[in-house]
């Protein structure tokens, strides 16, 4: 109980985990105890895997914590999503943020062609992506790397 996790993926370097940028860092952290210990109404976090569902080479993914809605930082489709099938290689997926039928923007929708049937995926789950990671909510907080398969 009372933990919680500032995600620094757009801030940080491949070769030095303290990250330089130490601003970005400390407003993600006063958002977690604003929200999480003083009950202040804000977005406190960036996009959590919420729910996820598939069906042959397509997958949608629920987020949590999207604020507004599901953006970029730069406009661009967003990054950094993989997909496995049975074989549990693990492949680039192609993604795209889509609208549900109230209008908000909270999931997206993967695709691939070499994944005839999805039975996992994963979010930013490298050591240090590039191109960085995209995926932002509405105050323009990091989505958290996620992966669907079973750690052991």
């Amino acid at each position: 109980p009372n933990v919680q996790m500032a995600i620094t993926t757009d801030v940080g370097h491949p070769t030095n985990v303290h990250p330089a940028r130490k601003q970005p860092v400390g407003e993600r952290l006063a958002r977690l105890a604003l929200a999480g210990v003083y009950e202040q109404e804000v977005v406190a976090s960036g996009p959590l895997l919420k729910h996820w569902s598939g069906a042959g080479a397509e997958a949608t993914i629920e987020f949590a914590h999207v604020g507004k809605g599901l953006g970029t930082l730069d406009g661009q489709t967003p990054r950094g999503f993989q997909v496995a099938g049975n074989d549990g290689i693990f492949r680039k997926a192609r993604a795209e943020i889509v609208a549900a039928e109230n209008g908000s923007r909270d999931s997206i929708r993967l695709t691939c062609d070499d994944c005839r049937s999805i039975q996992h995926l994963r979010y930013g789950w490298m050591p240090y992506p590039d191109p960085p990671l995209n995926l932002v909510n509405s105050e323009l907080l990091p989505a958290s790397p996620f992966t669907t398969e079973s750690i052991e």
